[in-house]
């Protein structure tokens, strides 16, 4: 009786608990805006996205700017970016992570 509950309790140990708030995708997770968040939302720092993509056309380097400046948010534990500068056709975008509560 003993082995058949340590059996269960050792292949949830293997697998582990998946949390999904650490799996989300930070491209969808993270929302970005030329508007500054409300007041309620916590400032975690300055982030910059780019691409290397040089050949690309101006929107394609700045969907992949883009998700490089989510990702930057993403691990500084941020859902929300303020896009305050693009350049060279959107190779480069730089802006402020925030952590809101209200999204």
């Amino acid at each position: 009786m003993r082995t058949l509950l340590l059996v269960p309790m050792f292949f949830c140990f293997l697998v582990g608990c998946e949390d999904d708030s650490l799996v989300k995708n930070p491209v969808v997770y993270v929302k970005s805006s030329s508007e500054a968040p409300d007041a309620s939302c916590d400032f975690l720092g300055k982030v910059n996205g780019a691409t290397l993509n040089e050949k690309a056309g101006a929107v394609t380097k700045y969907e992949e700017s883009l998700k490089d400046i989510k990702r930057g948010v993403s691990s500084l534990g941020g859902n929300y970016v303020h896009i305050q500068k693009v350049v060279r056709d959107g190779a480069i975008i730089s802006g402020k992570a925030y952590q809101c509560d209200n999204f």
